[in-house]
């Protein structure tokens, strides 16, 4: 009997040691929702992880959020969305879109389609025009206000996205909604972002290896999980240039910071959303 407790006392301890070298480690960044607290504030704020997405997969949202929400006298998000339609329209988008599709081909993602044809110097008729303009999908409304864009996709999309959502049920509560960035600040961060990627010399090369496991299409899942660790390492991995993470990332994040603590000094109370 004597021996026999020693065995089994012995496989416990060596047990117990396999246990701990085989047990899988904690997550560094283990949630969406973070409570800002402490240093001399009086009440909690939170920070939200969002995504510009309208999959309903992502919009299981837990009580802790409605009530963070519910109880913040400020509803923050990257830019304060009831600008878009005005801050948009100072743009040329098409110009933006093509300064991207360059960087793309410079870096070896895409091919070059802004080719000049004889069509490109053809003016179509004035009334042919009108007639496009009013049989035309307002796209750009459409992603301002909601995502619906087939019966085939809707049902597995909420009428909105995400952050939005988050505009909306703060508007709908009273609150005071604003942005944690300037949107031409923003903007112009996004021009030197592309303009230091296109200035790097040493290319950075994809590593295909990873391409299954870390692939941008398992960016949803990782978010759906509140996996943050396996969406910052889907974003490294996927990184064609530190120079555009830098401006386009890291400095946001900066000035994003900056500007939820001015907030908190003001003694609001906050919920932010960001990216």
């Amino acid at each position: 009997m004597r021996t026999l407790l020693m065995v089994a006392l012995a496989l416990s301890i060596f047990s117990a040691a396999v246990s701990q070298k085989t047990r899988i480690p904690a997550k560094k960044y283990p949630s969406l929702l973070w409570e800002i607290s402490g240093n001399g504030l009086s009440k909690p704020s939170y920070l939200f992880g969002t995504m510009h997405v309208s999959s309903k997969m992502v919009f299981h949202l837990s009580d802790s959020f409605y009530l963070g929400l519910q109880h913040a006298d400020v509803v923050a998000l990257e830019t304060n969305m009831g600008t878009w339609q005005e801050d948009f329209s100072k743009y040329d988008l098409e110009s933006q879109a093509s300064y991207a599709n360059l960087f793309k081909w410079r870096n070896g993602l895409s091919s070059p389609n802004d080719y000049l044809t004889m069509a490109s110097l053809q003016v179509p008729p004035y009334e042919k025009m009108i007639e496009m303009a009013l049989y035309n999908n307002p796209s750009i409304i459409n992603n301002f206000l909601y995502r619906s864009y087939s019966e085939k996709s809707s049902d597995f999309e909420e009428d909105t996205y995400l952050d939005l959502h988050i505009y909306q049920t703060g508007k709908k509560w009273g609150k005071k909604v604003v942005g944690v960035e300037n949107f031409d600040q923003s903007m112009q961060l996004m021009k030197e972002a592309y303009a230091d990627a296109s200035k790097e010399k040493e290319k950075k090369q994809r590593n295909f290896e990873f391409d299954r496991e870390f692939s941008f299409s398992n960016m949803e899942d990782a978010y759906r999980t509140g996996n943050l660790d396996l969406l910052d390492t889907i974003n490294k991995i996927n990184s064609m240039s530190a120079a555009f993470d830098e401006k386009f990332l890291y400095r946001r994040n900066e000035i994003q910071a900056a500007s939820m603590d001015s907030i908190l000094q003001s003694k609001s109370t906050l919920f932010v959303g960001v990216g």
